[in-house]
Protein backbone atom coordinates (compact mmCIF):
# COMPACT_ATOMS: atom_id res chain seq x y z
CA UNK A 1 0.00 0.00 0.00
CA UNK A 2 0.99 3.85 -0.70
CA UNK A 3 0.33 6.56 1.26
CA UNK A 4 -2.46 8.81 0.41
CA UNK A 5 -3.21 12.66 1.25
CA UNK A 6 -6.42 12.83 2.22
CA UNK A 7 -6.02 17.25 1.53
CA UNK A 8 -5.41 16.17 -2.02
CA UNK A 9 -7.81 16.87 -4.90
CA UNK A 10 -6.79 13.60 -6.41
CA UNK A 11 -8.38 11.97 -3.27
CA UNK A 12 -11.29 13.86 -2.31
CA UNK A 13 -12.49 13.47 -5.68
CA UNK A 14 -12.13 9.78 -6.02
CA UNK A 15 -13.84 9.43 -2.45
CA UNK A 16 -16.59 11.53 -3.64
CA UNK A 17 -15.89 14.33 -1.37
CA UNK A 18 -15.81 17.04 -4.08
CA UNK A 19 -13.11 19.16 -4.30
CA UNK A 20 -12.75 22.43 -6.74
CA UNK A 21 -14.91 21.56 -10.43
CA UNK A 22 -12.68 22.60 -13.57
CA UNK A 23 -12.57 22.75 -17.23
CA UNK A 24 -9.69 21.00 -19.47
CA UNK A 25 -8.42 23.91 -22.02
CA UNK A 26 -5.85 22.10 -23.88
CA UNK A 27 -2.86 21.05 -21.48
CA UNK A 28 -4.26 23.30 -18.78
CA UNK A 29 -6.36 22.46 -16.13
CA UNK A 30 -8.24 25.88 -14.99
CA UNK A 31 -10.31 26.32 -11.79
CA UNK A 32 -12.37 28.94 -11.06
CA UNK A 33 -11.21 31.40 -7.63
CA UNK A 34 -13.75 30.97 -5.62
CA UNK A 35 -14.40 27.24 -5.85
CA UNK A 36 -10.71 27.37 -4.87
CA UNK A 37 -11.09 29.18 -2.16
CA UNK A 38 -14.43 27.05 -0.90
CA UNK A 39 -12.20 24.01 -1.36
CA UNK A 40 -8.97 25.40 0.63
CA UNK A 41 -12.26 25.73 3.86
CA UNK A 42 -13.05 22.27 3.34
CA UNK A 43 -9.19 21.02 2.44
CA UNK A 44 -7.85 22.49 6.41
CA UNK A 45 -10.91 20.21 8.35
CA UNK A 46 -9.84 17.06 6.99
CA UNK A 47 -7.45 14.80 8.78
CA UNK A 48 -3.32 15.79 7.83
CA UNK A 49 -2.61 12.11 6.26
CA UNK A 50 -3.56 8.49 5.89
CA UNK A 51 -0.57 6.46 7.08
CA UNK A 52 0.57 2.30 6.30
CA UNK A 53 1.71 1.20 9.34
CA UNK A 54 5.19 0.30 7.09
CA UNK A 55 5.99 3.88 5.92
CA UNK A 56 6.56 6.87 8.32
CA UNK A 57 5.41 9.68 8.06
CA UNK A 58 6.63 12.49 6.43
CA UNK A 59 7.22 15.73 7.82
CA UNK A 60 6.42 17.78 4.56
CA UNK A 61 2.65 18.02 4.03
CA UNK A 62 3.17 18.49 0.32
CA UNK A 63 -0.92 19.01 -0.12
CA UNK A 64 -1.07 21.49 2.66
CA UNK A 65 1.90 23.46 0.84
CA UNK A 66 0.40 23.36 -2.11
CA UNK A 67 -2.90 24.80 -0.48
CA UNK A 68 -1.36 27.57 1.00
CA UNK A 69 0.06 28.55 -2.09
CA UNK A 70 -3.00 28.14 -4.26
CA UNK A 71 -4.48 30.66 -1.29
CA UNK A 72 -1.31 32.62 -1.97
CA UNK A 73 -2.10 32.89 -4.92
CA UNK A 74 -5.91 34.16 -4.73
CA UNK A 75 -5.11 36.86 -1.73
CA UNK A 76 -2.76 38.24 -4.55
CA UNK A 77 -5.87 38.42 -6.92
CA UNK A 78 -7.46 40.64 -4.42
CA UNK A 79 -8.03 44.67 -4.18
CA UNK A 80 -7.38 44.88 -0.36
CA UNK A 81 -3.79 45.56 0.54
CA UNK A 82 -3.77 43.29 3.48
CA UNK A 83 -4.95 40.35 1.48
CA UNK A 84 -2.04 41.16 -1.05
CA UNK A 85 0.47 41.29 2.05
CA UNK A 86 -0.92 37.83 3.53
CA UNK A 87 -0.24 36.90 -0.09
CA UNK A 88 2.76 37.83 -0.93
CA UNK A 89 4.26 36.01 2.18
CA UNK A 90 2.64 32.73 1.39
CA UNK A 91 4.76 33.27 -1.77
CA UNK A 92 8.13 33.75 0.25
CA UNK A 93 7.32 31.10 1.80
CA UNK A 94 6.20 29.03 -0.64
CA UNK A 95 9.86 29.92 -2.35
CA UNK A 96 11.40 28.51 0.87
CA UNK A 97 9.87 25.21 1.06
CA UNK A 98 10.26 24.58 -2.99
CA UNK A 99 13.98 25.15 -2.25
CA UNK A 100 14.53 23.37 0.59
CA UNK A 101 12.38 20.34 -1.30
CA UNK A 102 13.98 20.51 -4.63
CA UNK A 103 10.40 21.32 -6.31
CA UNK A 104 12.73 23.69 -8.61
CA UNK A 105 10.23 23.51 -10.98
CA UNK A 106 7.34 25.64 -8.83
CA UNK A 107 10.45 28.35 -8.56
CA UNK A 108 9.82 30.16 -11.45
CA UNK A 109 6.25 30.53 -10.95
CA UNK A 110 6.71 31.50 -7.61
CA UNK A 111 8.79 34.20 -8.11
CA UNK A 112 6.62 35.92 -10.90
CA UNK A 113 3.55 36.06 -8.54
CA UNK A 114 5.76 37.67 -6.11
CA UNK A 115 7.61 39.68 -8.37
CA UNK A 116 4.02 41.46 -9.43
CA UNK A 117 3.69 42.23 -5.91
CA UNK A 118 6.01 44.19 -5.78
CA UNK A 119 6.17 46.10 -9.01
CA UNK A 120 2.72 47.17 -6.74
CA UNK A 121 4.34 48.04 -4.32
CA UNK A 122 6.83 50.66 -6.02
CA UNK A 123 9.44 47.75 -6.54
CA UNK A 124 9.55 48.01 -9.86
CA UNK A 125 13.19 47.82 -11.12
CA UNK A 126 14.07 44.62 -8.87
CA UNK A 127 10.38 43.06 -9.73
CA UNK A 128 11.14 43.18 -13.37
CA UNK A 129 14.53 41.92 -13.25
CA UNK A 130 13.06 38.58 -10.89
CA UNK A 131 10.12 38.38 -14.03
CA UNK A 132 12.32 38.39 -16.66
CA UNK A 133 15.01 35.70 -15.30
CA UNK A 134 11.47 33.84 -14.13
CA UNK A 135 9.72 33.65 -17.80
CA UNK A 136 13.30 32.99 -19.52
CA UNK A 137 13.47 29.76 -16.97
CA UNK A 138 10.15 28.79 -18.25
CA UNK A 139 10.73 29.07 -21.86
CA UNK A 140 14.15 27.45 -21.27
CA UNK A 141 12.41 25.09 -19.39
CA UNK A 142 9.64 24.08 -22.26
CA UNK A 143 6.77 24.89 -20.00
CA UNK A 144 4.77 27.13 -22.70
CA UNK A 145 1.34 27.33 -20.26
CA UNK A 146 3.53 29.31 -17.47
CA UNK A 147 5.70 30.81 -20.14
CA UNK A 148 2.31 32.32 -21.84
CA UNK A 149 0.83 33.88 -18.30
CA UNK A 150 4.36 34.55 -17.46
CA UNK A 151 5.34 36.52 -20.55
CA UNK A 152 1.56 38.59 -20.11
CA UNK A 153 2.78 39.79 -16.87
CA UNK A 154 6.53 41.03 -17.50
CA UNK A 155 4.71 42.78 -21.05
CA UNK A 156 1.89 44.36 -18.99
CA UNK A 157 4.13 45.82 -15.93
CA UNK A 158 6.59 46.89 -18.97
CA UNK A 159 3.93 48.70 -20.80
CA UNK A 160 2.72 50.31 -17.21
CA UNK A 161 6.34 51.40 -16.26
CA UNK A 162 6.24 53.03 -19.41
CA UNK A 163 10.73 53.90 -19.19
CA UNK A 164 12.99 54.38 -21.84
CA UNK A 165 13.61 51.03 -24.18
CA UNK A 166 10.50 49.10 -22.29
CA UNK A 167 8.05 48.98 -25.13
CA UNK A 168 11.00 47.46 -27.56
CA UNK A 169 11.38 44.75 -24.58
CA UNK A 170 7.79 43.96 -24.45
CA UNK A 171 7.64 43.78 -28.05
CA UNK A 172 10.32 41.31 -27.85
CA UNK A 173 8.51 39.33 -25.50
CA UNK A 174 5.34 39.38 -27.31
CA UNK A 175 6.98 38.17 -30.39
CA UNK A 176 9.10 35.36 -28.49
CA UNK A 177 6.04 33.91 -27.22
CA UNK A 178 4.46 34.34 -30.74
CA UNK A 179 6.83 32.10 -32.49
CA UNK A 180 6.80 29.16 -30.02
CA UNK A 181 6.17 25.95 -32.43
CA UNK A 182 3.35 23.66 -31.73
CA UNK A 183 0.51 26.60 -29.75
CA UNK A 184 -1.91 26.31 -32.96
CA UNK A 185 -5.30 26.28 -31.93
CA UNK A 186 -4.21 26.73 -28.25
CA UNK A 187 -6.76 28.99 -26.73
CA UNK A 188 -4.65 30.16 -23.62
CA UNK A 189 -2.10 30.94 -25.96
CA UNK A 190 -4.26 32.64 -27.93
CA UNK A 191 -6.59 34.72 -26.12
CA UNK A 192 -3.32 35.92 -24.11
CA UNK A 193 -1.30 36.80 -27.51
CA UNK A 194 -4.69 39.16 -28.50
CA UNK A 195 -4.95 40.90 -25.10
CA UNK A 196 -0.64 41.32 -25.42
CA UNK A 197 -0.74 42.87 -29.03
CA UNK A 198 -4.03 44.73 -28.13
CA UNK A 199 -2.10 46.73 -25.03
CA UNK A 200 1.03 46.88 -27.48
CA UNK A 201 -0.96 48.53 -30.11
CA UNK A 202 -2.38 51.15 -27.23
CA UNK A 203 1.30 51.92 -25.80
CA UNK A 204 2.25 53.07 -30.16
CA UNK A 205 -0.65 55.14 -30.01
CA UNK A 206 -2.45 52.84 -32.68
CA UNK A 207 -5.38 53.18 -32.41
CA UNK A 208 -7.16 51.12 -35.22
CA UNK A 209 -4.93 47.69 -34.75
CA UNK A 210 -5.51 48.43 -30.45
CA UNK A 211 -9.16 48.74 -31.48
CA UNK A 212 -9.37 45.39 -33.96
CA UNK A 213 -7.10 43.43 -31.04
CA UNK A 214 -9.51 44.33 -28.34
CA UNK A 215 -12.62 43.30 -29.95
CA UNK A 216 -11.34 40.20 -31.02
CA UNK A 217 -10.47 39.58 -27.31
CA UNK A 218 -13.38 40.63 -25.88
CA UNK A 219 -15.00 38.13 -28.04
CA UNK A 220 -12.91 35.57 -27.66
CA UNK A 221 -13.10 35.73 -23.72
CA UNK A 222 -16.94 35.93 -24.28
CA UNK A 223 -17.34 32.85 -26.39
CA UNK A 224 -15.30 30.55 -24.13
CA UNK A 225 -16.48 31.88 -20.80
CA UNK A 226 -12.98 32.91 -19.28
CA UNK A 227 -14.69 35.58 -16.61
CA UNK A 228 -11.01 36.92 -15.49
CA UNK A 229 -10.47 37.52 -19.49
CA UNK A 230 -13.52 38.82 -19.95
CA UNK A 231 -13.21 41.52 -16.88
CA UNK A 232 -10.02 42.16 -18.52
CA UNK A 233 -11.23 42.82 -21.96
CA UNK A 234 -14.53 45.01 -20.73
CA UNK A 235 -12.01 47.24 -18.83
CA UNK A 236 -9.99 47.93 -21.88
CA UNK A 237 -11.39 51.49 -23.37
Amino acid sequence: MTRVSVRSLCYRRSAGSGGAPSIKLGRLVVYRCADVERGLVQVRCVPRLVLTPSRPENKTDAALNVAEFTLGVVLLNRDAAADRHRGLELMVRALDTWLSEQFFFMVPVTELLAARERVRRGDRDAGLAMMRQAVDELHQAGRPGFAVWGTGVLVETLLERGAEGDLGEAQEACDRLANLPATEGWVVFDIWLLRMRALLAQSRGDLASYRDYRDRYRAMATSLGFEGHMAWAEAMP
